[in-house]
């Protein structure tokens, strides 16, 4: 893992952190932030823990025989990673990981969009079994298995089959709320938002 001198990696026998994160109003950073999202973990699974951390965050989290991966929810520190079955590759860096791909090749089902828009969505990359960690969601490895839990799709589509207008209003709720949390960030200052052209 690189470790840049203003974020770090802090390294523990219970995983990796980097950067900071609020439970609550607790800042949270290295130990404490490893310490405490793998007890979120254990106490409320992978889709919550997300939500009930706020900052600036990457966790690699070691749980028995499974490795989870965390975002924050604007992926402030990207975590790549490759998964054969047998084992897998973990990196801040897609070179480090792409160099552990046995056959590295484009992927070209994602490449006029990333043309197009100058990024990608969800967990793809431009090469082939190289994921990366959604912003906001988890990713747990483990030998056999590869799962994701995004918190995203689970606010806005409940369970049980929505109806446009359910799924309207989940989204309608879902951009309130980081309104809300933007405007008590900024406390009255200017912000600038940059949009996609052309969408």
């Amino acid at each position: 893992l690189s470790a840049p001198s203003l974020h770090p990696w802090t390294a523990t026998p219970e995983g990796y952190a980097r950067g900071y994160a609020f439970a609550g109003k607790d800042l949270l950073r290295g130990e404490a932030l490893i310490g405490y999202a793998r007890q979120a973990l254990s106490d409320s699974g992978p889709g919550a823990l997300p939500e009930r951390l706020n900052g600036h965050f990457a966790l690699i989290l070691k749980n028995g025989g499974e490795t989870w991966l965390i975002a924050d929810k604007l992926k402030s520190f990207p975590l790549f990673y490759y998964a054969d079955g047998g084992g897998f590759t973990v990196c801040d860096r897609g070179e480090y990981v792409r160099g552990h791909i046995p056959d590295a090749t484009l992927n070209t089902r994602v490449l006029p969009h990333f043309l197009a828009a100058g990024y990608l969505f969800d967990h793809r990359t431009l090469y082939l079994h190289c994921k990366t960690v959604e912003a906001g969601s988890a990713v747990c490895l483990a030998p056999e298995k590869v799962q994701r839990f995004s918190p995203k799709a689970q606010a806005l589509l409940p369970k049980s089959a929505a109806s446009p207008g359910e799924t309207m209003q989940g989204a309608r709720q879902c951009l309130l709320r980081a309104g809300e949390r933007m405007e008590r960030f900024l406390h009255g200052r200017p912000a600038l938002i940059p949009l996609s052209g052309g969408y």
